[in-house]
């Protein structure tokens, strides 16, 4: 049997070092340029495609099938969907970190006022 080859193999880590839980990407589609059509040959014009995404001890594994346009046209959309999904999701991240970010600043500066009033406090006592 032939070494399967892919227009697309990535196998990657998604948290960055010193993150210590185990999550990853992989994603493959398989090359079918130099298979050749023949009579009933099913088994091997098919196209394999892959994306799954894992993180600590869960997966999400995803169906991207092609055999026919209406599969096509699904996958497309699935696809579609999660990318449009995952941007949206990164905006928002982005707004709430700031967000958190600001109401930080703003606890650290009351929690020092609240500790002058009690320093002024005992001082007067």
């Amino acid at each position: 049997m032939k070494k399967e080859k892919f227009r697309v193999n990535i196998l990657k880590f998604l948290n960055k070092r010193g993150f210590n839980t185990t999550a990853s990407i992989l994603a493959q589609v398989s090359d079918t340029t130099d298979v050749k059509a023949e009579i009933h040959s099913y088994d091997y014009d098919y196209c394999s495609a892959t994306l799954e995404i894992t993180d600590c001890s869960r997966k999400i594994s995803i169906d991207l099938d092609i055999d026919n346009k209406t599969q096509y046209n699904n996958t497309i959309s699935k696809l579609d969907l999660i990318i449009d999904s995952l941007t949206k999701v990164k905006s928002a991240l982005a707004l709430e970190f700031v967000l958190k970010e600001k109401r930080s600043v703003e606890s650290k500066k009351l929690m020092a006022a609240e500790k002058r009033k009690k320093s002024i406090k005992r001082r007067r006592s």
